[in-house]
C-alpha cells in the first residue's frame, strides 16, 4: 500500500470535517465516513481520533435514548466548531 502525503491527509481530514458539518447535528460512524470518502475504516478512525485530540470533533457514545453503544462510536462536530464554520 502506498503512503499518503501530509497534504493528502489534510485534504481527507478537511473532507471529514465538511461531511460532519453537512450532516450536523446527526452523528456518523467511521464506517459511514469511510464509505463516503472511499477509505479504509481503520484509516478514517485514525484520522477521527486525531481530529478529536485537536478538539474539532467529539465522540457520541450513547444512543438518543441514553443507552451506551456497545461496539460502535459515532462522531460529530463540536458545537464550538460548528458555529465557527457556520459563520464563515
Amino acid at each position: 500500500m502506498s503512503k499518503l502525503s501530509q497534504d493528502s491527509i489534510k485534504t481527507v481530514k478537511a473532507n471529514i470535517i465538511r461531511l460532519l458539518y453537512d450532516e450536523y447535528p446527526k452523528s456518523l460512524s467511521a464506517t459511514a465516513i469511510g464509505k463516503y470518502e472511499a477509505r479504509d475504516k481503520q484509516f478514517v478512525l485514525r484520522l477521527l481520533l486525531e481530529l478529536e485530540k485537536d478538539n474539532l470533533i467529539k465522540t457520541i457514545k450513547k444512543t438518543n435514548q441514553g443507552k451506551p453503544f456497545l461496539k460502535k462510536q459515532k462522531w460529530t462536530l463540536t458545537d464550538k466548531y460548528f458555529n465557527f464554520y457556520k459563520n464563515q
